[in-house]
């Protein structure tokens, strides 16, 4: 076991991926229980990033919401399954390489659910040229600025959920009904 005291600040790790215990992560922790001070399971330890390759460096640990989730799913279909949008996104970098505001759809894959309610992919045109995709910049109505953001909001959707996409096409804000189909995730 390992235990990790909860200070103030931490409260902001309730939503991300991945929290950071403050004490050392010893070889053969990893899959344990992340254990706060008050004797609360609140993660298990998952990996350790060290550029010696020893047990002094950086341990990161699965929130146990993740964990509950995807224990879940596992029990009850033998697979983690997530709500997709079936699209390829740029990379965030890339984004802003090119100054777009938003989240740029290189790809909708079709029979997906976003390619079904209209969302374009990235193309060229017949003289070579790139055409932009939609970009979007709002799920549900609240702004995203990052694929983290987008996963971040449909980790949160059901599957099979009708959500509303802001999409940016063609230099026009323009809603875009998406229904989120059943899809598995491959990892945790």
């Amino acid at each position: 076991m390992f235990f990790w005291k909860k200070k103030e600040k931490d409260s902001k790790l309730k939503n991300k991926k991945l929290q950071k215990p403050r004490l050392q992560t010893k070889p053969g922790n990893s899959g344990g229980p992340l254990i706060d001070s008050s004797g609360a399971m609140i993660g298990i330890n998952t990996a350790i990033y060290s550029s010696s390759g020893g047990s002094n460096g950086i341990g990161f640990a699965i929130p146990v919401d993740s964990v509950v989730s995807s224990v879940s799913d596992l029990l009850e279909h033998g697979r983690v399954l997530r709500p997709i949008l079936g699209i390829a996104l740029a990379p965030e970098q890339a984004s802003d390489t090119l100054g777009v505001k938003g989240i740029l759809v290189l790809d909708a894959r079709k029979g997906g659910p976003a390619a079904e309610a209209g969302i374009r992919g990235t193309t060229r045109d017949k003289f070579g040229r790139v055409v932009f995709g939609d970009v979007i910049r709002r799920f549900e109505g609240k702004v995203v600025r990052s694929p983290n953001d987008l996963y971040r909001a449909l980790e949160k959707a059901a599957i099979g959920q009708e959500v509303e996409l802001g999409v940016l096409r063609d230099g026009v804000d323009k809603e875009v009904s998406v229904k989120v189909k059943l899809a598995a995730s491959s990892s945790l």
